[in-house]
């Protein structure tokens, strides 16, 4: 090894310090943030992998330091996750299928959500990788009941999930990940609660795009029910996946690797249309002053999803949410971080001021756009 040292110098060492992470669905809502901190707050990272069936293209106020290697195709594509995967020392894996619509396609997400997984597990096998990092959902244990301080050891998966496609997917998912754990490939798993902030086009396209908004400035917005529930700035949760990545790599805790982790941040529990009417004060869009009432929502609801499904053997209109939204009317998700801030060192790096003027910033910027377009 010091002959080694000798003939070749700087470039031994620089080999010898390369850190590279591949970051699957990187192009996403919460992997433009993850990319994002590892080129500003990862100091340990020297490469960056993206692998996503979009094009990655940085679209955050992040400064680009280091190299970014695009991988476009699926995670299904068992050649190219090989290859992503080749030199890498941790594989954060955010790619997924979100869907909770009214009839959510199970063997899509169960492609992609379980089988995906599974073949970046093997993947990881395969090619050495030291860490797998998962990006789970706090929606594993919902169910219908309340959580008050929810903790990860005293909660387990209901037997019939609130979201039934997506969190019984992502529940699969996570044990293989867990299961996977071993002295070579060490595992975790993390459960973000519902995220907010800047980049997410999917929650906040309403605001862009909504024809009735666009005309009168005012968004019109349904709520079910007045139960609190936990939420967090996106980038407070792709923090975690780095702190967690330094946790296992330093081992500051012998026994983080193999379990899951709720990762919230100290965002004000509070309902989503509250915290929005928050938001929407400080932007040009108001909230509609009179709303319908709530039980006039559900009947609405009630009669779309009897329609829908009683025409559904001759044609399916799908609806982005399902029933399950009459559910959680009364329903309370409330969970703590305290194991995630024990065992991985997790602390968020923004206040809950400066997250909240991230996003109006970002809704300000993307009407102005809107508006020059």
């Amino acid at each position: 090894m010091d002959l080694i040292k000798q003939t070749y110098g700087n470039a031994f060492n620089h080999v010898v310090n390369q850190y590279t992470v591949l970051v699957t669905g990187g192009s996403g809502f919460l992997g433009q943030h993850v990319v994002g901190l590892l080129q500003t707050r990862a100091d340990h990272v020297t490469n960056i992998r993206v692998l996503d069936v979009i094009d990655y293209e940085n679209k955050t106020d992040y400064d680009c330091k280091k190299p970014v290697e695009k991988f476009i195709g699926d995670i299904l594509d068992e050649d190219l996750v090989i290859k992503a995967c080749t030199n890498v020392d941790c594989v954060i894996h955010l790619a997924s299928i979100i869907d909770i619509s009214l009839f959510a396609d199970y063997q899509r997400s169960y492609r992609i959500n379980i089988l995906g997984t599974k073949n970046i597990i093997e993947a990881c096998k395969k090619t050495g990788v030291k860490r797998l990092i998962y990006c789970s959902s706090a929606s594993v244990v919902y169910g219908p009941y309340d959580i008050i301080d929810g903790h990860e050891d005293e909660l387990i998966y209901p037997e019939e999930p609130m979201l039934p496609v997506y969190a019984e997917t992502k529940q699969q998912a996570e044990t293989l990940v867990l299961q996977s754990n071993s002295d070579t490939l060490q595992t975790v798993s993390l459960r973000p609660v519902s995220l907010y902030g800047d980049q997410d086009y999917k929650y906040l396209a309403p605001f862009f795009t909504n024809k009735f908004t666009r005309t009168t400035g005012y968004l019109l917005k349904f709520e079910f029910g007045s139960a609190k529930t936990s939420q967090a700035y996106v980038g407070n949760v792709a923090w975690a996946f780095i702190q967690a990545d330094n946790a296992l790599r330093e081992s500051k805790s012998p026994y983080a690797a193999g379990l899951s982790y709720f990762i919230r941040d100290e965002t004000p529990n509070t309902t989503r249309l509250e915290y929005d009417k928050e938001v929407l004060r400080e932007t040009n869009i108001k909230l509609f002053p009179c709303p319908p009432p709530v039980w006039l929502q559900s009947l609405l609801l009630r009669v779309i999803f009897f329609i829908l499904y009683l025409i559904s053997p001759i044609r399916k209109f799908n609806f982005p949410i399902g029933d399950w939204a009459l559910s959680i009317r009364s329903t309370t998700w409330l969970f703590s971080y305290s194991k995630a801030q024990r065992q991985l060192g997790f602390k968020p790096i923004y206040s809950p001021v400066e997250s909240r003027k991230r996003l109006i910033n970002f809704i300000n910027s993307a009407l102005s756009d809107k508006n020059n377009n």
